[in-house]
């Protein structure tokens, strides 16, 4: 991949491989549930093309796939030179209706509570659980080229369970 970007003009190019081991296993009530058991492995080229940057990448590891992508990245990085000629500027941040974290925490465990004590009222709880979670991310990137950009992201979520006692 390398090699093939350089020799269609990259001025710049790195590869990067990840291989991803996973293992799962499910356990209720004394039984296995569940075991999964699986790897992955991909590839991405970045390269840098009369000043712009393309990226290209595939799960495929086998054959003539690294001149190929190698190939997609330098074309993307063409493509993005002939129209980024100014500095990137801006910002995003995630809309929402309320922002999860000007609300109370009181408030939020309350609402917990009340959701709790609802799964509770039903016959044969045993145990009951509420969650909830939010984070928020914050990234600022400077290039430079002049770009600044800033990017706000707000994750949150929620969760309920409730374990009855089975019948006899």
């Amino acid at each position: 991949a390398l090699d093939t970007a350089a020799q269609l003009g990259a001025d710049y190019a790195d590869v990067r491989i990840v291989r991803r081991s996973q293992r799962r296993a499910d356990v209720k009530s004394g039984r296995v549930e569940g075991v999964q058991l699986g790897e992955t492995e991909g590839f991405g080229v970045r390269v840098l093309v009369d000043g712009a940057w393309g990226f290209a990448s595939s799960g495929h590891m086998r054959g003539p796939e690294a001149d190929r992508v190698a190939d997609q990245a330098v074309r993307i990085a063409r493509a993005a030179a002939r129209f980024q000629r100014a500095p990137a500027n801006g910002r995003h941040a995630t809309p929402f209706e309320e922002d999860p974290f000007a609300v109370p925490v009181d408030e939020t465990i309350d609402l917990l509570l009340e959701a709790e004590r609802a799964m509770a009222a039903v016959e044969g709880a045993t145990t009951t659980s509420a969650g909830y979670h939010a984070f928020r991310e914050e990234k600022t990137f400077y290039a430079s080229d002049g770009s600044h950009t800033e990017q706000v992201i707000t994750h949150t979520g929620a969760s309920l369970e409730v374990n009855a006692a089975g019948e006899d």
